[in-house]
């Protein structure tokens, strides 16, 4: 399984990396803009992320901006719905406005930070992800 982490504070960053990396192998980027590039990389080299973690409010562009641009590389791509990257939105905040925005922009879930291990890894089992450390 590959994972993208975009999250722009370092600390942040390595705590998810390093919770996730059981499951797959884990790219991270520290701001918007290093995300859609790492994500437009992956898909010209026929390697799709299976999980986007995002955070909501990065420099250069949001977490939702980021999101955006998947779903239009998708769409574009003829990739169906039900095939598309799975994303969590990430944020600091417990907003329902925010919660809205995330949902119908195409994020399966919203995850409050500080991110939690067993709340994460109940995330990933309903999205049907399991841990398997010889990808990690």
């Amino acid at each position: 399984m590959r994972i993208l982490v975009a999250e722009d504070d370092a600390v942040s960053q390595k705590v998810l990396a390093k919770l996730l990396l059981p499951f797959g192998k884990v790219d991270c980027a520290s701001d918007g803009q290093e995300a859609i590039e790492a994500i437009r990389r992956a898909h010209q080299q026929k390697q799709r992320y299976d999980l986007v973690c995002l955070d909501l409010m990065m420099p250069h562009h949001s977490g939702l901006e980021v999101l955006q641009t998947l779903r239009e590389i998708e769409a574009g791509e003829g990739v169906e719905e039900s095939a598309e990257t799975c994303a969590l939105m990430i944020t600091s905040t417990d907003d329902k406005e925010m919660f809205i925005k995330a949902v119908t922009s195409g994020s399966q879930w919203y995850v409050t930070k500080p991110v939690e291990r067993v709340k994460l890894y109940e995330i990933l089992a309903d999205l049907g992800f399991e841990p398997n450390n010889s990808e990690g």
